[in-house]
């Protein structure tokens, strides 16, 4: 559980009685090594020669094992045997010294080829083995307190340890370097293929921790290597390298909080991460190539949950049985802790062979993964922009952006109250319940510049897209905002014959479409506005209406399975309906002319003399000669044609519908219904 990137040396040493003396040089050194030893940390050394402030001390080394076993004597589970050793050939310590407050040293050096290596054993699978190598460590002006006494506790496991890592916050580093750490990770057993990882980093350096925060830490070129039979008869190697890292202002204390919430914490989340970069980021998989120019974390806050899960921990390990669900609800309660300010991924590119063409080799990029503001209550934006994917002979794909973003989390108290219920509960939840409790109540996506190439279908395009959702009674959506912008389909990859004759009779080989829809339900006049729905076909024409609908009270969306009973309350307070003409209805005419054997104007004779009858067969003749002559206009001249009820006075739907039935001629007046034609 080493959080920082303090040196071995530190991480050791007991609660030393008051009584011990100042000391300095070599009579520091045995007070630190018998601190350790009463831990169980085993230390000795062959020589010790002091030369004013420099102690330089000859094969020192260090060794530790301690086993964790499950407390359940029924459990199947094996106990893990971790035991570690240490050996440098030579440390040396300007003015190392203790007192009764820890100790301190203004240098610390150990020589090339200090070794560490570690062992993890179990009964039932193969030992892993951790060999490290150091060059170049140094550490200057350092402090650090002894450490609380960690008690044997088989009830307490995990969280026995958690005094001796809020020591941490009482380090004291000004400087911590290493040139250069090897690490190699394997098993050690009957595999005959074991997995090898090969770690190198150059280049470690800490500066300016105190109370817990680190000012600034950064590492040069890293490589990784992972190797190990892949089930196929033959090596597979994967390498990684990283070419820097650099993070700045890490509070450890943050992140302890989140560890071990206390009662009467301040619930705020903490600075935990000012800043974190990662620069080329590299996998080569042969022939598999994945590159990243940059990964940036900003602003990473923690804070106490609601629930710690180390009690949990160490009643698993003490044998007691866990509750699932507890145990899932404090890890969701860790997570909900962390927040995001941002997380990016920029200058991503990767290329694999086509799997129908291996000759062929598939490219992928992006310009920028990116997560804006993520936290307990919601996200402000996740989103992936400059995508392009070429698969060859499979196709393309491109993307300017996609988002998803504004979304609003439902509040947790009633989920976690309705997760503990149900979880008990004899019946299946109701699932309009689940989604009530769950839905969020906001969430928004959009898309722009789309275009894909697809073997046998064509090209496709979109300029936009949006599509935005709010309630204010989950999971019903009461607000809804739609926008799609230049979508283009060849219309030879419709699935509709006749469709695809009449675009090709108007010349149409692309069809564009672009559409929108606004709608707002408000609970103060319960009424539902649609204010901007709209169909455009390029080359054919556009369609838009307005409405406002009333009596939609919200008992009815907070039960959706009783929508048929908003009936007795819904009323029409407007509408407004209107077609612009852009080519399609003369194409129509032309086409429908045709198949009837009839030349234009005659069409539109039959057609007049068929409309005028049905409409006059209503009983309404001042209604009749305002649809008649409308369309008189509009065949003559077909620009626009536009209906709007405008009634002085909200007219129940249920009355719209028992007229219908009964006087239909009444309705026109009763909406006061407008029919205009290129006004």
């Amino acid at each position: 559980m080493k959080r920082t990137f303090i040196p071995l040396v530190f991480a050791s040493s007991l609660v030393i009685s008051p009584g011990f003396a100042d000391e300095t040089g070599k009579s520091a050194l045995d007070v630190w090594i018998q601190s350790n030893t009463q831990i169980g940390m085993e230390m000795s050394y062959r020589s010790a020669e002091e030369d004013g402030d420099l102690l330089t001390v000859r094969e020192f080394t260090a060794s530790y094992s301690t086993t964790l076993e499950p407390g359940d004597e029924q459990s199947n589970a094996d106990g893990v045997t971790f035991e570690l050793s240490w050996i440098t050939p030579t440390l040396e310590v300007n003015e190392f010294a203790s007192d009764r407050n820890g100790f301190s040293f203004e240098r610390m050096a150990l020589s090339d080829g200090t070794r560490v290596t570690a062992r993890l054993t179990s009964k039932s699978d193969d030992d892993v083995v951790f060999d490290a190598t150091i060059e170049g460590y140094e550490v200057l002006q350092a402090a650090w307190p002894y450490y609380p006494e960690i008690a044997e506790d088989a009830r307490h496991q995990v969280s026995r340890w958690i005094p001796l890592l809020e020591q941490v916050l009482d380090y004291r580093v000004g400087e911590y370097k290493v040139d250069r750490l090897a690490l190699t990770i394997q098993q050690d057993g009957e595999s005959d293929d074991p997995a090898i990882v090969q770690y190198e980093v150059l280049d470690l350096a800490l500066s300016d921790l105190r109370d817990g925060l680190i000012g600034e830490y950064s590492s040069g070129r890293s490589t990784q290597i992972i190797s190990g039979d892949d089930g196929d008869d033959f090596a597979s190697e994967v390498t990684m390298r990283i070419a820097s890292t650099r993070l700045v202002d890490y509070d450890l204390g943050a992140f302890l909080t989140l560890l071990n919430p206390l009662p009467g914490d301040d619930p705020a989340l903490l600075p935990a991460i000012g800043s974190m970069v990662m620069l080329g980021y590299d996998i080569d998989a042969d022939p598999v190539r994945f590159n990243i120019d940059r990964i940036a974390y900003e602003d990473i806050h923690v804070g106490p949950p609601e629930t710690s899960l180390l009690p949990l921990l160490d009643s698993s390990l003490s044998g007691e049985e866990i509750d699932p669900v507890e145990f899932g609800l404090a890890l969701f309660d860790t997570y909900r802790s962390m927040a995001i300010g941002r997380f990016s991924v920029d200058g991503v590119t990767a290329s694999f062979p086509d799997p129908d063409n291996p000759d062929t080799t598939a490219s992928f990029n992006m310009g920028q993964l990116l997560v804006s503001n993520l936290d307990a209550e919601g996200l402000d934006e996740f989103s992936i922009s400059s995508v392009g994917f070429d698969m060859g002979t499979n196709g393309a794909f491109s993307l300017g952006k996609m988002s998803i973003g504004d979304i609003e989390f439902a509040p947790y108290g009633p989920m976690k109250t309705f997760i503990k219920t149900a979880a008990y509960a004899d019946q299946e939840p109701d699932p309009l319940e689940i989604a009530r409790l769950f839905a969020p109540l906001s969430i928004s996506t959009a898309m722009k510049d789309l275009y894909a190439r697809i073997p046998g279908e064509g090209e496709l395009s979109l300029e936009g897209y949006f599509l935005g959702l709010s309630s204010a009674v989950p999971p019903v959506p009461t607000g809804i905002e739609i926008a799609v912008d230049g979508l283009e389909i060849p219309v030879d990859s419709l699935d509709d014959s006749e469709a695809e004759a009449l675009f090709a009779a108007a010349g149409i080989e692309t069809l564009r479409l672009s559409e929108s829809l606004r709608l707002h339900w408000d609970e103060d006049s319960q009424d539902l506005v649609i204010d901007n729905l709209m169909v455009e076909l390029g080359e054919i024409g556009t369609v838009s209406a307005r409405a406002t609908l009333g009596g939609i009270p919200r008992s009815i969306l907070e039960n959706p399975h009783r929508i048929e009973a908003v009936i007795a309350t819904l009323n029409l307070k407007g509408l407004e309906m209107e077609l612009i003409n852009q080519g399609g209805v003369e194409t129509a005419f032309s086409l429908y002319a045709a198949q009837q054997g009839l030349d234009e104007s005659q069409l539109n004779g039959q057609l007049l003399n068929e409309l005028d009858g049905l409409v006059r067969s209503l009983g309404n003749d001042a209604f009749a000669d305002q649809v008649s002559g409308a369309a008189e206009r509009f065949f003559a001249n077909p620009q626009s044609l536009r209906v709007r009820a405008n009634p002085q006075n909200p007219v129940p739907v249920i009355q719209i519908l028992a007229n219908l039935e009964i006087a239909p001629g009444s309705i026109p007046d009763l909406l006061d219904l407008r029919i205009d034609a290129n006004p």
